[in-house]
């Protein structure tokens, strides 16, 4: 169950930022 208004929003502005299931961006 997750607001249709927290996800629509990281996804335009910081979807990259608050992306902590990366990997990658840990290593980074």
């Amino acid at each position: 169950e997750r607001p249709p208004a927290a996800p629509v929003r990281d996804r335009g502005r910081g979807a990259r930022r608050a992306a902590p299931a990366r990997p990658a961006d840990r290593r980074r």
